[in-house]
């Protein structure tokens, strides 16, 4: 159940409120410091979310960082800007749009090459598998390999 005051606040912003800025009412926000004052004054469970703010607050405060090699660093800040110059998908999507049809928007190409696919598959289903041979002398040439009418030294 939560508790809310007359121009107040509730506990479940209020929990939201220490979550993302801390237990520090100078962190807070201007328009909401009043009000959570206000409500952690009246409430224990404010007081318990505030105190347990307060805690993961100095703990942070009080943490090592680790150190970072000037090395590192430079390798690093090296990686992001050949990484920044490369060219992404869209820009070479872009390029190549730009080299088909030059000026036009990407769509128009990309609509022209795939109404060209769906056309091209579209043939290719409905085109005939057996065709017939137009050619009288192609059926002949198949005879020959079949039969053959001489010896080819198989007899000696």
């Amino acid at each position: 159940m939560s508790v809310v005051n007359e121009p107040g606040m509730e506990e479940e912003r209020f929990a939201v409120l220490v979550e993302a800025y801390g237990g520090d009412p100078a962190r807070w926000p201007m328009d909401e410091r009043e009000p959570a004052m206000r409500l952690l004054a009246s409430s224990l469970v404010a007081q318990t979310a505030a105190a347990e703010a307060r805690r993961l607050d100095q703990s942070m405060a009080t943490a090592v960082t680790a150190p970072v090699y000037p090395a590192l660093a430079a390798k690093l800040l090296a990686d992001f800007d050949r990484m920044s110059q490369r060219p992404s998908l869209r820009q070479v999507v872009s390029a190549v749009a730009q080299i088909v049809w030059p000026g036009a928007p990407v769509w128009q190409p990309a609509t022209a090459f795939g109404l060209a696919l769906a056309i091209g598959i579209g043939i290719a289903a409905l085109a005939p598998f057996d065709t017939p041979q137009a050619d009288d002398m192609s059926g002949g040439v198949f005879a020959l390999d079949g039969t053959p009418d001489a010896d080819g030294g198989q007899g000696i």
